[in-house]
């Protein structure tokens, strides 16, 4: 079990989009939650080894706090509920029939077809992988917000700049668990019918292999 954070903070939040590549600072700055744009959507530079931005917001949102669009793990059209013609059938198939039908590749991550992210916000925009969330998870400081309105994570890298990542719950006949658990798909399975999902609640976080054909948000990443 990975570490836990329960610390009350205040959060300031901001929109995540805005025109043009825009520079909101760079490293000399006072650290700040929006550092720059990419492709008409605003990341934040964590700091982390390994270089990866994270979107301020998730797919379908357009502030941090708002929960977004809800995808099944391989569907790049959002999810409505269970019986709506949406609803992805990745789930239905095992890796083998993942990787055969070119869905996966060798590694069990998704090809670029098949990820949500890179499908509504193009560009290098894509799905975390199993090993960028784990990162996520150990080289940043995570602190519990409970407001009013919302709940979820402040997430601060080394260098002081940070992202929100509310606790959106996961959907099916509706959605579930919203604003008390936090459910974000990878691009990653290692496991036939479920995906790498991280997962959160007050009580701490962890990467999780969850049901695929649930409707979890999504929160991109990119170079």
């Amino acid at each position: 079990m990975l570490a836990i954070i329960t610390i009350p903070v205040i959060l300031s939040l901001s929109s995540c989009k805005t025109s043009g590549n825009t520079d909101k600072g760079n490293a000399d700055d006072t650290p700040q939650t929006v550092e720059r744009n990419y492709n008409g959507h605003e990341y934040v530079d964590l700091g982390l080894p390994s270089g990866i931005k994270w979107a301020t917001c998730n797919i379908g949102a357009t502030k941090p706090e708002e929960y977004g669009d809800y995808f099944s793990w391989g569907s790049t059209t959002p999810f409505i509920d269970e019986k709506g013609d949406n609803r992805c059938t990745i789930f239905k198939k095992s890796l083998s029939e993942l990787q055969a039908a070119g869905i996966i590749n060798e590694e069990g991550v998704l090809n670029p077809r098949y990820d949500a992210a890179r499908t509504h916000w193009g560009g290098t925009w894509r799905m975390p992988t199993h090993n960028e969330i784990y990162e996520l998870c150990e080289k940043c400081t995570w602190e519990w917000i409970d407001g009013d309105s919302i709940s979820g994570y402040k997430i601060t890298g080394k260098n002081g700049r940070s992202i929100f990542l509310p606790a959106a719950g996961h959907m099916m006949l509706h959605t579930y668990y919203d604003g008390i658990n936090g459910h974000y798909w990878s691009n990653t399975t290692i496991s036939d019918y479920h995906a790498i999902n991280l997962t959160f609640s007050e009580e701490g976080k962890a990467t999780i292999t969850f049901e695929a054909e649930y409707g979890c948000p999504i929160r991109a990443v990119s170079e």
